[in-house]
């Protein structure tokens, strides 16, 4: 087994026991736990069976396995960036939420303020 293939099985092995214990402490949800344990049983699988990559090669008709590496990688990038742009979008929902809320809670806690205010002297400009 060479260097490469003990490093990528190293990884593999490291992805899906982070996945697990993350998904087991419930800091990660299924969807993630889906696609790191995806990623993880393929880097094992390549680092175990490196003709295994020559499978997939001819299954999408390239000629050099590199090619074959570098667009799976492309793709699979392509779908990790399109996953944090939805996770940024769904925080910039709940920030823009929070934020609301927030200043409904300060509009209340000031209207409540007024009304619990004494009357008569000092008690400010309104009429």
């Amino acid at each position: 087994m060479r260097l490469i293939n003990v490093v990528g099985l190293l990884v593999g092995v490291y992805l899906l026991v982070q996945s697990y214990r993350l998904v087991r402490r419930r800091e990660e949800d299924t969807l993630s736990f889906l696609t790191w344990t995806g990623v993880g049983l393929a880097l094992v699988g390549v680092s175990l069976f490196p003709n295994a990559a020559d499978y997939v090669m001819r299954a999408l008709g390239m000629e050099m396995r590199a090619y074959t590496i570098f667009t799976l990688g492309i793709l699979i990038a392509y779908v990790l960036l399109f996953r944090l742009f939805r996770a940024v979008i769904r925080l910039d929902q709940a920030i823009s939420t929070l934020n609301e809320e927030i200043s409904l809670l300060k509009a209340q806690r000031e209207r409540d303020r007024g009304a619990s205010r004494p009357t008569g002297a000092g008690a400010g400009d309104e009429p």
